[in-house]
């Protein structure tokens, strides 16, 4: 599965009658950063593209929590294969196994 995009996140919020305002007080961020997500402008981390997802998920929504679970491996490789690091040295690197 894929991560939702700005576009997702928006027509969601807009759906569910938000404003960005709201949904940053909600999902504990900034509204700009809201705006920013929502434009494709900026890449947000997972934990913050997860508590967005979160507050949208609250009723019926086409975005789901899994959705973002789901795709954290191939977020982490993307991540990985971007550095150069390789399995083990980013297992040593982040001190897991």
């Amino acid at each position: 599965m894929e991560l939702p995009t700005g576009d997702d996140i928006r027509t969601v919020r807009k759906d569910k009658g938000l404003t960005q305002s709201e949904l940053a007080d909600q999902a504990g961020v900034s509204q700009p950063l809201i705006a920013r997500i929502e434009s494709d402008d900026v890449d947000p981390t997972i934990d913050t593209l997860y508590a967005v997802v979160s507050v949208l998920n609250d009723s019926t929504s086409e975005l789901g929590q899994e959705e973002v679970t789901m795709s954290m491996p191939s977020v982490l490789k993307d991540a990985r294969t971007r550095t150069g690091y390789t399995q083990g040295e980013l297992a040593q690197v982040a001190g897991v196994s």
